[in-house]
């Protein structure tokens, strides 16, 4: 018989957060036109991390032992 289990998401190490990948955790993000000002970036509202796509936000996976 198949188990299912939770376990910790190796992507994410478990926080169900990544760095986001247009600000690369910075949250702000240079203007196409003026490139001396920064802008929120929009991807991350400005947090710098995003959730994790693998786990969801969760920070855990299902495994199904088969």
């Amino acid at each position: 018989m198949a188990e299912t289990y939770y376990v910790s998401c190796e992507y994410c190490n478990g926080t169900g957060r990544i760095i986001c990948s247009r600000c690369n955790g910075t949250g702000k993000v240079k203007g196409k036109v003026d490139w001396n000002r920064d802008y929120t970036c929009i991807e991350c509202n400005g947090a710098g991390k995003q959730s994790c796509p693998y786990c969801g936000g969760s920070g855990s996976v299902l495994v199904d032992d088969k």
